[in-house]
């Protein structure tokens, strides 16, 4: 299933572009569409977007955009409905009223600045709007640590793919095509 799913998230982002990015970003935020991970998309998604700075800089600012609104949108759903949410869908993923205390009690005792570390944190990425709206944070420092650190992870990735992979890239071709020269 991840492989279809990859394989068709990599055909629409060659064919969408940025709009297909932002889309995902979005969705796998918001927990719509969390079935493909960030870490398979996001370096795909620079290798095919980022040709240039400007590239680069609508890279980052659609991706954070992206993950930002889907972010905020879980935080909503999970922070303004969760004891409705809780009642109503708690016994299918398993959240009790204890799991909401004690995400509550997480927030109070590690801080608000765990979102953002969070949105650098593969897995973590996508589920740390949900104990952030169960806690009642802030929605101004929300969207804040969010765009913050889903900024940082977007530029990292489009950077590392950028400099390291694709140099990399060229020297695999070169050494794979000497043989053939001599």
């Amino acid at each position: 299933m991840f492989q279809w799913s990859t394989d068709a998230l990599l055909a629409l982002l060659t064919q969408y572009g940025y709009l297909a990015f932002f889309l995902f970003m979005f969705g796998e935020s918001s927990m719509v569409f969390p079935f493909v991970p960030s870490e398979v998309v996001v370096p795909a998604a620079a290798e095919l977007l980022v040709t240039g700075v400007t590239s680069f800089c609508a890279f980052v600012l659609v991706g954070t955009a992206g993950a930002t609104l889907g972010s905020l949108f879980a935080y909503y759903v999970f922070g303004a409905t969760s004891h409705e949410a809780l009642n109503h869908y708690g016994r299918y993923v398993r959240v009790s009223e204890r799991d909401i205390d004690r995400a509550r009690y997480w927030f109070q005792r590690w801080g608000e600045q765990t979102v953002f570390w969070g949105r650098l944190l593969p897995a973590v990425r996508s589920l740390i709007s949900i104990p952030a709206g169960f806690a009642g944070m802030n929605r101004r420092k929300f969207v804040a640590y969010s765009a913050a650190g889903s900024a940082l992870f977007t530029a990292a990735a489009a950077v590392f793919v950028t400099t390291v992979t694709a140099p990399l890239t060229i020297s695999i071709a070169t050494l794979t095509l000497l043989p053939t020269i001599y």
